[in-house]
């Protein structure tokens, strides 16, 4: 088999990368990723922030209709008509004021709207992220922020 086989001629000299050839695939390795990392989160908080939009939309009507019916409103409208009987029986105001505000519906719609907001600010810090080291090819000083 060795008697089959060409000949190499002993010109032919082994091609040596260049040295600075290792940093750049590091730094490519690096940018990729950090923008494997920014698409995954924005795609995650993405969908959480649509999520928290569209679960949004109902509790807050729902709120809406628990103050309306539960007389919260009605409450809140006499501080501004009858505003002296109100300082005359503020602690009785306030435990009336605590006992009609529906709770339970607050907290949701509370719970809701901060979803939204920091998935919202997530989705833009993975956007800034990803369009900086994408359109600059340089990785960001800090990756998570």
């Amino acid at each position: 088999m060795n008697e089959q086989m060409p000949k190499i001629p002993d010109r032919i000299v082994a091609i040596e990368p260049p040295p600075a050839l290792l940093g750049k695939v590091l730094r490519r390795i690096d940018r990729e990723k950090v923008l494997y990392a920014a698409k995954k989160r924005l795609v995650v908080f993405g969908v959480l922030f649509s999520g928290s939009v569209v679960a949004g939309i109902p509790m807050i009507s729902a709120f809406q209709a628990q103050l309306a019916q539960s007389g919260f409103v009605q409450y809140v409208a006499l501080l501004f008509s009858d505003f002296q009987s109100i300082v005359a029986h503020w602690q009785d105001f306030g435990l009336t004021l605590l006992e009609t505000l529906p709770a339970i519906t607050l907290a949701g719609t509370l719970t809701v709207i901060l979803t939204m907001l920091i998935s919202l600010r997530a989705v833009i810090g993975s956007a800034q992220t990803f369009f900086n080291v994408s359109q600059r090819h340089t990785l960001p000083t800090t990756y998570g922020q």
